[in-house]
C-alpha cells in the first residue's frame, strides 16, 4: 500500500445483536472507525494509510449493542511503503 492512500477491508459480520462499532486497527492505533443502529450487513470498511512507512498487523474490532466486544485474533500484515 502507498503512504497516505486509502485502504479497504472486507468483513462478514455474523452476530445475533446488532453490531455499533466497527473499528479498523493497525497495532493499537484506529485507522478506520465506524458506527451506527446496526452494522451487520456492512461489506467492509474503507480507512486511512499511515504515512509512515512499515510493517503493521491489521485487526478488526467490533462491539454489539449489548457492549460485547470481539478483535480479530490473527493479525493481516500490511506493508506500507
Amino acid at each position: 500500500m502507498a503512504i497516505g492512500d486509502r485502504g479497504r477491508v472486507l468483513l462478514l459480520l455474523k452476530n445475533s445483536f446488532p453490531i455499533v462499532n466497527l473499528q479498523v486497527k493497525f497495532g493499537s492505533q484506529v485507522v478506520g472507525e465506524q458506527e451506527g443502529m446496526d452494522l451487520r450487513d456492512s461489506a467492509g470498511m474503507y480507512f486511512s494509510v499511515p504515512r509512515m512507512p512499515g510493517v503493521f498487523n491489521l485487526t478488526v474490532f467490533a462491539q454489539d449493542s449489548t457492549g460485547c466486544t470481539e478483535e480479530t485474533t490473527l493479525p493481516r500484515t500490511v506493508t506500507i511503503q
